[in-house]
């Protein structure tokens, strides 16, 4: 037989075997089932990535509910202290523990002597619930209407510890009617309840996203049967995106299979089973999806882009809790194996993964509380390690056009504008969404042939200006050339430039 033609069935017979080994998820639009599948063994190169983590803040609760915390940071942990008083119900960011005195919400500092009152209990109204931000900035909280207890009314209020004050979130809120407790989003952007919005013997089960800036609370998501999945939406591993408009959680199903469904607002529902649990998901910044699947004795990082799913990288053992961090670059997880736990960092770009620190003992229940990471200014005077080659304009140009949609995470982005700046592949990107309003955004394209790119910032118009909704403090960087999208002729068409 022919040599070539021997080798052309090879090939196809090779990559026909590596395509099905590599598929574990299928896809189907709405929620019908498909057929499970393990997750592939993998095998990675070996990265050097610097991880530039300050420190971790671990909460463990031991058999009796009482909270520990431990500060992990250069490979090794170091308790921290609860304030004298501090009762095992407080929440706490490290720093700050808030709590309720004589029914009173408190706020008591490290080294603080007394606790500072924040909402006291009147003959009116009293404080109920402690709902912490991920960032442990922003604290959630009920207060109900106890002069006229007869209408079961209640109100969802915040206090910012960087504003230092507070404000309503969410008015004339039925006690009974909310089903489920508020739920802080990974980014810490919106919260989410369940809630029977019927009239009288009609009962009408949605879920209630709550925006926090600015304050704006709606039904959400509404072509999910929000009734059947009340525990998911409860306690479950679930998240909404930065933006509000997009959902994903997981659902245990028979024979140690489950469920994750997902939705983009506008889009159709769709759902995939897995083989395994879903012990962690969240939405990173640039509009993916990151997950785990854990099967007997490993566990597999996913990430989800638009309707496609990659593998970023395996474990063995058994994952205790996860976090990604601002940034979107990092996953921050516990993992046991065999007796030993030990605290990890998981280059989502790269794959690799990384020892933190030991962790010792065995038998507490462990979560991570906060992620503390060298600030963005710090990082702006060196070049992003992370840039797989430096861009042109027309590159980014065409990597934005090609990408609209994913990186706006939105089903009908138009471009409108494209700003490059003095760092290498960071751009102002504006955009139109489906109502005709216009958003922007600040991202780094980290690379072009593999798509990747971390969003920055988030900017939403106010007075003319844009205003920076996502980000934090940091400065912007100097504009360089000007580019507006043409629809006639589509193509972008310079406008101005700073040289």
């Amino acid at each position: 037989m022919n040599t070539n033609f021997m080798r052309i069935i090879f090939l196809i017979t090779a990559a026909a075997l590596v395509g099905i080994g590599a598929v574990a998820l299928f896809l189907r639009d709405g929620n019908q089932e498909a057929s499970p599948s393990s997750t592939p063994t993998l095998t990675f190169q070996e990265h050097d990535v610097a991880f530039e983590l300050r420190s971790v803040l671990l909460e463990r609760k031991d058999a009796g509910g009482r909270g520990r915390l431990w500060v992990c940071h250069e490979r090794r942990c170091d308790s921290k202290s609860w304030p004298s008083g501090a009762s095992a119900e407080a929440a706490t960011n490290g720093g700050v523990w808030y709590q309720y005195q004589d029914d009173n919400l408190v706020k008591q500092g490290t080294g603080a002597r007394q606790a500072e009152t924040l909402i006291a209990k009147t003959t009116l109204v009293a404080p109920r619930g402690l709902f912490l931000s991920p960032s442990g900035k922003k604290l959630a909280y009920f207060l109900d209407n106890i002069h006229e207890e007869e209408k079961e009314l209640t109100e969802l209020w915040l206090y910012d510890e960087d504003e230092g004050g507070t404000r309503l979130l969410v008015e004339n809120i039925v006690r009974p009617d909310a089903l489920t407790p508020p739920r802080w989003n990974s980014a810490g952007t919106h919260l989410w309840y369940m809630a029977d919005s019927g009239q009288r013997d009609e009962k009408k089960v949605e879920l209630i996203v709550v925006g926090v800036q600015p304050p704006k609370a709606e039904a959400r998501f509404r072509n999910i049967q929000w009734q059947l999945h009340q525990e998911a939406a409860d306690f479950g591993a679930m998240d909404v995106s930065f933006t509000g408009r997009s959902v994903a959680f997981a659902e245990n199903l028979p024979q140690g299979r489950t469920q994750l469904t997902f939705l983009h607002e506008g889009s159709d529902t769709k759902a995939v089973i897995v083989r395994g649990d879903i012990p962690f998901l969240q939405w990173l910044e640039d509009g993916s999806l990151i997950y785990a699947i854990q099967e007997e004795n490993s566990f597999v990082f996913w990430r989800l882009r638009s309707t496609v799913h990659n593998v970023v990288a395996r474990e063995d053992g058994t994952l205790l809790t996860a976090r990604a961090d601002p940034s979107a670059e990092y996953v921050i997880f516990v993992r046991q194996a065999e007796d030993r736990r030990t605290l990890n960092s998981l280059h989502i770009a790269s794959g690799a993964t990384q020892t933190i620190a030991s962790i010792h003992g065995s038998g507490e229940e462990i979560t991570i509380a906060s992620l503390d990471h060298r600030p963005e200014e710090e990082k702006q005077a060196a070049p992003d390690g992370n840039i797989t080659a430096p861009l042109r304009d027309d590159e980014l140009a065409a990597f934005i056009e090609r990408h609209m949609k994913d990186i706006a995470s939105e089903p009908i982005a138009t471009p409108v504008r494209l700003i490059t700046t003095g760092q290498t592949n960071v751009v102002f990107v504006d955009y139109r969404i489906a109502n005709g309003q216009e958003r922007r955004l600040l991202l780094t394209v980290r690379d072009a042939v593999h798509p990747e790119w971390s969003i920055r910032a988030r900017y939403e118009p106010a007075g003319g200006e844009w205003r920076k909704v996502q980000g934090g403090g940091l400065p912007d960087p100097a504009p360089k050339n000007v580019y507006e999208w043409e629809e006639n002729l589509n193509q972008w068409i310079l406008k101005s430039s700073a040289k």
